[in-house]
């Protein structure tokens, strides 16, 4: 047995410690979201505080995700979505309890001096003029947000060019952990806490995601050249669920609204990890535009292991595909994979016929969901041919994927 005794990278603000960002970060980013970013640029899931909220994912709380080409450029977000999806919560060690402690991002800032403290936070417009129409004051109209960290000082270049020369080190994309102060003339100093081969997830057999090879074109259900945003991901489908283009260009809007909602129901009719699920639909997931694709909500969806957003919805509409960017943050946490096919373009395939000529087993998940039949299928692996054990590998660094019956 060895025993690993490692000091804690940071900075002394009483009562506290902790460094001031820290956090995750890949010299491949596979998390592409935009065709303004360039994945061989690298990404960091970066946080405020201890990166134990970076490493781990916690349920009540957001990191900001950064594309190294284009720091600014988030996912697609409403207007209030800057504040819903900053880190609220921040760990820390504190001094004189010598002990690890969660506080909100409020009190640790308050703890920084001015410099660090105005580049790591921008002042909240909207919630100042929500202060001044309720007639109240609010001590500290800041939230977290990282901008002028990114404007201002050579974090971002420092980063880049340091996931670069790892990875021509290791003659593979890398996965580091790190650390980052700032100094009080503005500059950054970044401390690397870990750095290995970046390792894609694994689940059938302890394997790496290899795509497979030759397989019989009449085996495959589906095949994409991309876009795929998330995490390599080899594993078993256990159910799929299909929303029919060609009915679901037909109906209301309300009607749309509740293929949504049944869609919900079959997500929550196990507990969650029962099923590996599959979903796929025409458009844009998420979407507030119900003529533009599926108008669910992330809690309706969150227990699907991947989404796949087809480019059809009728005739003459080939809509614009979100890859997720309603709920970006909560994919990434998630770690969910999303994926897009393109029926009419070369290197992607859909078995639709695969898909509507299977039992539907709707009804025997959702008994009152009857009326929806036609519009949204669920199959089941192993309950009818060409259906056996299905098979999904995806390669976010190729951006290929494969779904196929062994």
């Amino acid at each position: 047995m060895a025993l690993l005794v490692q000091r804690v990278s940071g900075t002394s603000h009483p009562p506290y410690f902790f460094p001031q960002m820290a956090g995750v970060g890949f010299s491949f980013n596979p998390y592409a979201w935009s065709e303004d970013i360039d994945p061989r640029a690298g990404v960091l899931r970066l946080v405020f505080g201890l990166g134990t909220r970076a490493v781990d994912r916690t349920e009540d709380d957001y990191t900001r995700l950064v594309a190294l080409n284009a720091p600014g450029k988030q996912p697609e977000q409403a207007e209030n979505d800057a504040r819903k999806y900053a880190q609220r919560r921040v760990d820390v060690i504190n001094m004189e309890e010598n002990s690890l402690r969660t506080h909100s991002t409020e009190e640790a800032l308050k703890a920084l001096p001015d410099q660090p403290r105005n580049l790591l936070a921008a002042y909240d417009e909207e919630l100042a003029r929500l202060a001044s129409r309720q007639q109240r004051h609010i001590a500290f109209p800041y939230m977290l947000s990282f901008d002028n960290v990114f404007k201002k000082t050579d974090f971002v270049g420092q980063m880049r060019d340091m996931l670069q020369t790892l990875e021509a080190a290791y003659d593979n994309p890398v996965d580091v952990e790190f650390t980052a102060n700032v100094t009080e003339n503005g500059n950054c100093l970044i401390d690397i806490v870990q750095c290995r081969p970046l390792q894609v997830k694994i689940d059938i057999d302890g394997s790496m995601v290899k795509l497979p090879e030759n397989v019989p074109p009449d085996q495959i259900m589906l095949e994409t050249s991309g876009p795929i945003i998330g995490q390599g991901l080899a594993t078993h489908i256990d159910r799929i669920i299909y929303v029919v283009p060609q009915v679901y260009a037909n109906m209301t809007v309300q009607q749309r609204y509740g293929v949504a909602r049944v869609i919900g129901k079959i997500t929550r009719a196990h507990p969650a990890g029962d099923k590996t699920i599959m979903l796929i639909a025409p458009g844009r997931l998420g979407t507030r535009s119900p003529s533009l694709g599926v108008p669910v909500s992330f809690s309706e969806i969150n227990r699907c292991s991947v989404l796949c957003e087809m480019a059809v919805m009728h005739e003459g509409l080939v809509p614009d595909l979100s890859l997720g960017t309603h709920f970006f943050n909560d994919l990434v946490e998630m770690e969910m994979l999303c994926l897009a096919v393109f029926p009419e373009k070369d290197g992607n395939v859909l078995r639709t016929d695969w898909l509507m000529d299977g039992p539907n087993a709707l009804t025997e998940i959702v008994p009152d969901a009857a009326e929806w039949q036609d519009s949204v299928r669920v199959l089941e692996a192993g309950r009818s041919t060409p259906f056996g054990q299905m098979c999904l590998r995806a390669d976010p660094l190729t951006q290929r994927a494969v779904c196929y019956t062994e």
